[in-house]
């Protein structure tokens, strides 16, 4: 938990991500990070993010994945076993839902 909240930290101030989620899988911590309409920057600032991590916690192996709606609606579900943080919510595009 330690890790997850330290890696949320790091990325809470991306304006694209939206939410950040944990879970043990086997072995390792997999962190996915939901962002919407991210630029280029703001990716590289998640990957040094998560090379950040990792060398922060090297007795941890991590699974790292990034997921970008590009404002595509969001389908929720109920989530069992994670961990959550809900950073923020940004818009659908109208492009997107057409």
């Amino acid at each position: 938990m330690e890790a997850f909240r330290a890696f949320v930290d790091m990325v809470r101030d991306i304006p694209s991500v939206e939410q950040v989620r944990a879970k043990f899988a086997g072995t390792y911590l997999h962190i996915v990070t939901y962002a919407s309409g991210s630029t280029k920057e703001e990716r590289r600032q998640i990957y040094r993010a998560e090379l950040a991590l990792a060398d922060r916690y090297p007795d941890l192996h991590f699974e790292f994945d990034l997921i970008d709606r590009r404002g595509y609606p969001v389908i929720d579900k109920e989530e069992t076993g994670k961990w959550i943080e809900r950073i923020r919510s940004l818009p659908n595009t109208a492009d997107a839902i057409q």
